[in-house]
Parts: structure tokens; sequence; C-alpha cells
């Protein structure tokens, strides 16, 4: 869990918490997406409507983890 959402969260629920997503990237079938956030240094990965993974980088380490092209 990060900032209350969770796996099986919506996309309603993310933007809520964390309003627009910054970048959106969408699987070739358009099944899944990855929504950035780079000012909290995360990303969720979402299949069928939920939240299926949370991806949390420390730009430290990995400054262009969260970078989209």
């Amino acid at each position: 869990m990060f900032g209350g959402i969770t796996c099986k969260s919506t996309v309603n629920e993310i933007e809520s918490t964390f309003g627009s997503a910054a970048n959106i990237k969408t699987s070739e079938d358009k099944l899944r997406r990855i929504y950035n956030y780079p000012k909290y240094n995360i990303s969720f990965g979402l299949s069928e409507a939920k939240v299926k993974a949370i991806f949390i980088f420390d730009k430290s380490k990995y400054p262009t983890a969260l970078q989209f092209e």
C-alpha cells in the first residue's frame, strides 16, 4: 500500500489521491497501463482496470527510472 492505494484500487482512487498522471504508458493490446507520478517517485501498473503493481523508485539511485519515452 502507498498513500492509501493498494492492489485492486481503481484509476479513480489513484487520481483522487495523486491527481492526473504525468504520463500513461499503454500496452499494445490496450489491456495494461502504467500511470506515472514522478513527483512522488511512484508508478502504478494496472490491468483489468485495477492496480496490479506499485513501483516506488529512489531517484538518488535511479534518476531516470520514471522517464517515459
